[in-house]
């Protein structure tokens, strides 16, 4: 089956230019798409593009091609509702990600935190087919609401920030840290000194759900969390898995 690629959004001309030098480059061996993905989110300095397409190339394609995993490959962490992608955005209009860390079973193995970082990208490579995300960027909540030691799992969120942050082509805008304790505290400041400054500055703890609607609009914010946005995650996850198709052809919200 033939892969569609959705509509690409307008560049400026400083993009545009940017994009037809990594065109003339890397085009054989990399969608307009993919790459346009890179433009927009370093903001068409060819530079910075360059480098974290050879870091993508380098430590994540070795591993994984992001836009052809597919929903049965991250079911497990899925079905956990560890990640979810409800379809709604923040007030700066950034697309939000669930992480609810108290559903997370730490991680032992490599092979672990690589499906941990495969679910992750998986649900951002979902997230950027819907309109606006690529400019936008990406809104993370965390939900640490009772999380106990057993969820507590440094090497595994530094190993997904590190290749998000130097490997991977995608805006992470905010940070919400809903319900923080003394744990993540200690969380926050050991994961801090791997994050780049601006991210760092980015990560807002958020002591309850109803602080959370200052960041994301009672109409956009999910039950689960005190707002008026309904999702159900069983029915979504059936609908991705059900459809084999690639990431680009499944929905990033219920049906």
């Amino acid at each position: 089956m033939a892969v569609v690629e959705p509509q690409l959004p307008e560049l400026s001309v400083r993009e545009q230019d940017c994009l037809a030098e990594l065109q003339r480059t890397y085009g054989r061996e990399h969608t307009q798409f993919e790459l346009v993905k890179f433009v927009i989110a370093l903001k068409g300095d060819y530079d910075r593009c360059v480098e974290r397409l050879h870091n993508y190339r380098r430590e994540l394609l070795p591993r994984f091609r992001p836009e052809a995993v597919r929903a049965r490959h991250v079911r497990s962490l899925l079905q956990r509702q560890v990640l979810q992608l409800p379809g709604s955005r923040d007030r700066d209009g950034a697309t939000v990600i669930v992480y609810n860390a108290h559903r997370h079973v730490k991680t032992t193995s490599d092979e672990q935190r690589e499906e941990a970082l495969k679910a992750v990208i998986y649900l951002i490579e979902l997230a950027t087919y819907q309109q606006g995300t690529l400019r936008n960027g990406i809104a993370l909540v965390a939900n640490l609401t009772s999380v106990g030691m057993s969820q507590l799992d440094g090497p595994m969120h530094q190993f997904v920030l590190s290749v998000l942050q130097n490997a991977y082509p995608a805006r992470l805008k905010h940070v919400y840290v809903i319900n923080p304790n003394l744990w993540v505290h200690a969380l926050i400041t050991v994961s801090r000194p791997f994050m780049k400054r601006k991210l760092a500055e980015r990560v807002v703890v958020v002591p309850s759900y109803d602080r959370l609607q200052e960041h994301i609009h009672p109409d956009e914010l999910i039950t689960q969390f005190g707002g008026r946005r309904t999702f159900d995650p069983v029915a979504w996850l059936e609908s991705i898995t059900v459809r084999r198709n690639r990431v680009h052809q499944l929905p990033s919200a219920p049906l």
